[in-house]
């Protein structure tokens, strides 16, 4: 199958109707508008986060042109504001900034978002914000619960390590519709970006766990609008390739040991790495190799392709009484299939994972 679909085959546009919102993908270009709108809003980071902040909310009632005059409440709340307000800095994400990254015309949102479903047929969909900068991913309310418990411990442990590999995270929102239609955001910075001087593309992307299950590749419909490109997706079981990953190796495999740890202290389990094969496409003139070399994860192989280590990804499920039930019960039925469970306890998810990506990973 080819990566990239040929100009003229995308899929068909369909005019956006603020007054028939009853789909995800309909109600994208709201929650677009209504997040660029609250950004105006956003807090100054303080010089010190105290308890309160990590449980204080700010409601927005969004008055926007796209659908204010079809009958449409749109309310906007908007989680943990200073201590995101705090992260936004860490990564050099201004309120300006992030209010820009979401001036997305329409026709761009159905071209780049993307609705993917996991083995529990829970739907997730992603968008890349203009530039490809800051990336929109829906949650369910019980991942948003764990989120904002689990903030306590992420946010001091990322201030202190800003090179880590875990998700970049710089807004948590509740959007409501209609007071009928609830729908969760995390906003992150996109783990596909590298920088306005190194234009790349990725047209496979690696969800690694380490373990031999999984879907098949997931091809997600894309086309070539305005140059944006939706990766096919690939899992463990798909693999059939190492990484050449050079003099970056032992640094990138340090760095996700110190995380992995850090997962591991705090019970977190059902996470991966997320590696992407692409190009770069630089303008006349530009030596980017010479680029791309101050640009940590991006490697080019003996191939010819670029290979990004994106970051770890993660639910933020915490490993309890009941997932260990569940991983008892699973680890009995999958040594028949000769499968490998991915709900198993912190310490053996953690190693099992290190050493999986010890082997990927090559010189």
């Amino acid at each position: 199958m080819e990566d990239v679909l040929p100009p003229g085959d995308a899929p068909p546009i369909h005019p956006f109707v603020p007054s028939q919102v009853t789909t995800m993908e309909q109600n994208i270009p709201m929650i677009v508008t209504g997040i660029r709108d609250v950004a105006a809003n956003f807090v100054s980071a303080p010089a010190e986060l105290s308890n309160e902040a990590y449980s204080e909310i700010h409601k927005h009632t969004v008055a926007s042109s796209i659908f204010s005059n079809d009958g449409v409440k749109f309310v906007v709340k908007e989680y943990m504001p200073q201590v995101f307000s705090k992260l936004r800095a860490l990564w050099g994400v201004s309120s300006e900034e992030f209010a820009a990254e979401w001036d997305v015309p329409y026709l761009q949102i159905q071209a780049t978002s993307s609705i993917i479903q996991d083995d529990t047929g829970r739907e997730t969909t992603y968008l890349p914000s203009t530039n490809k900068r800051l990336l929109i991913e829906t949650i369910q309310q019980k991942d948003a619960h764990e989120i904002t418990t689990l903030l306590l411990h992420y946010t001091p442990y990322v201030h202190k390590h800003p090179d880590t590999l875990l998700s970049k995270y710089v807004g948590l929102f509740k959007c409501t519709i209609n007071m009928l239609n609830k729908i969760y955001i995390m906003v992150s910075v996109n783990p596909e970006y590298c920088g306005a001087q190194i234009p790349y593309y990725a047209y496979r992307l690696y969800s690694l766990q380490g373990i031999q299950t999984g879907h098949h590749p997931l091809t997600i419909s894309r086309d070539e609008i305005g140059n944006f490109m939706q990766p096919t997706i690939y899992y463990d079981k798909n693999l059939d390739r190492n990484f050449e990953l050079g003099a970056q190796r032992n640094l990138l495999l340090d760095l996700m040991k110190r995380d992995v740890d850090f997962l591991r202290t705090n019970s977190i389990i059902l996470y991966n790495l997320v590696v992407y094969v692409g190009k770069i496409l630089p303008p006349e003139g530009v030596d980017i190799n010479q680029i791309a070399s101050q640009k940590r994860g991006l490697v080019k192989s003996s191939f010819g392709e670029w290979v990004l280590v994106g970051g770890i990804q993660t639910l933020w499920k915490r490993f309890d009484f009941l997932t260990s039930v569940t991983s008892f019960s699973k680890s009995i039925l999958l040594l028949r299939k000769q499968e490998s469970s991915a709900v198993v306890s912190p310490e053996f998810y953690a190693g099992r994972f290190q050493q999986a990506m010890s082997e990927l990973f090559v010189q």
